[in-house]
């Protein structure tokens, strides 16, 4: 009997292992699959597969990153941004550049708010 447990719980662990290594392969082909559309400049198709990794592997910085690169091609700043915040926040360096260029307030395709003067109470000092 304890040899039978023995070949169970081996196989079990055997069982474990081989799942573990099929989901980090699938989320890799998602994630490969992605940048490969995202190459064919197809956005739309490309953050369906990147949303996938990344709802597999919620740290999987790169697939965030370029999930938020569809978006910024899409032209989905607010949902860009959000991404290369948290790739940022994941310590994926190169998302501070693209926050600094694409979301500030006054990023590369934002409209600026316009300057409103100051009111001024006509009292001289």
């Amino acid at each position: 009997m304890k040899k039978f447990t023995g070949i169970l719980f081996g196989l079990l662990l055997s069982a474990i292992s081989v799942s573990a290594q099929s989901k980090s392969t699938m989320i890799s082909t998602l994630y490969n699959d992605g940048v490969k559309l995202i190459g064919e400049k197809k956005y739309a198709e490309a953050r369906i597969k990147l949303d996938e990794a990344v709802r597999m592997k919620g740290d999987y910085a790169e697939a965030v990153f370029a999930r938020g690169t569809c978006s910024l091609m899409l032209d989905e700043r607010d949902k860009a941004c959000l991404d290369f915040v948290k790739a940022s926040s994941q310590g994926w360096k190169p998302a501070d550049e693209y926050i600094k260029k694409y979301c500030s307030s006054d990023a590369v395709g934002r409209k600026a708010k316009p300057v409103q003067p100051k009111k001024t109470t006509g009292i001289a000092k």
